[in-house]
This record gives structure tokens, C-alpha cells and sequence, in this order.
């Protein structure tokens, strides 16, 4: 080993954790739409909703954050994690379109520049999971 390995711990993929992200956040959102939770209530308090799907809390907060960045939910800390209500700034279980959440908050620069770092990884983690007969739509698209 190296000098310059020596500090540094091996990155952990984010590809590994992305199903039980997503499984999290799949019962999440048919919790939603099933009425369990409706717009204005408080989630269970993550320790416990973590047990109830069976996901670390790592896990839990991943899907939180995913759907806190839709809108469909709002994070208050030291109060709770709240269903988003229909007629505030965002519209219940809908996600609510980026360009109005976030009109006024942030330059096109930095825009520009969360998509530069954002993307790139997102397209590698996509082209990973592809099928192969998404890989034949693509395949058809591009010679459309």
C-alpha cells in the first residue's frame, strides 16, 4: 500500500445501496397514496419507520431526502417529517416541477454547476441497470 492509499478508506458504491433506497421509497409512496398518511400529517419518527420497512435508517433518510427534494414531503428538524399539504408550495403526493421550487434560490451558475457534478454520475448508475430491452429502445431512438 501506498502513501497516498494509506488515508484514504475505500468509497462505498452507490449502485449497493440503491435498491433498498428505492424499496424504502416505493412502500413510502404507496403508504402516501393509500391515504396511511394524509397531506399534513407527521411520518413515524424515522427509528421506527426504519423497523416498520425493514431498512436501515441510512436507507430511510436517502428516501426521505428523495422525496423531501420532490416536494411530496418537508423535513422539519426537532419537530418531524411532515406529508406535504395540498396548497403550500408544493402539492401533496405530486411532485412539484424543480424550476418553481427552487425559482429565485439559486444562479444559473450554480444550477449549471450541481448538474455538472449530479449527471454524469446519474447517466453511469442508469447505463448499470439497463435491460436489454431498454438498451434496444435506446438503440432504436438514436438511429430514429
Amino acid at each position: 500500500m501506498d502513501s497516498s492509499d494509506q488515508y484514504s478508506a475505500p468509497m462505498a458504491d452507490p449502485a449497493a445501496t440503491a435498491p433498498v433506497t428505492q424499496r424504502a421509497l416505493t412502500r413510502i409512496q404507496a403508504m402516501l397514496r393509500s391515504g396511511a398518511f394524509p397531506p399534513g400529517s407527521s411520518l413515524p419518527p424515522q427509528r421506527r419507520l426504519a423497523d416498520e420497512l425493514r431498512v436501515s435508517r441510512a436507507s430511510l433518510r436517502e428516501a426521505l431526502s428523495i422525496l423531501g427534494t420532490l416536494g411530496i414531503i418537508r423535513v422539519e428538524h426537532g419537530r418531524g417529517t411532515f406529508v406535504a399539504a395540498r396548497g403550500d408550495d408544493d402539492q401533496g403526493s405530486e411532485p412539484v416541477p424543480a424550476a418553481r421550487r427552487f425559482k429565485g434560490r439559486y444562479s444559473e451558475a450554480e444550477v449549471y454547476q450541481f448538474r455538472c457534478i449530479v449527471e454524469p454520475r446519474a447517466a453511469a448508475l442508469a447505463a448499470l441497470r439497463l435491460t436489454l430491452g431498454e438498451i434496444g429502445r435506446l438503440e432504436a431512438t438514436n438511429r430514429a
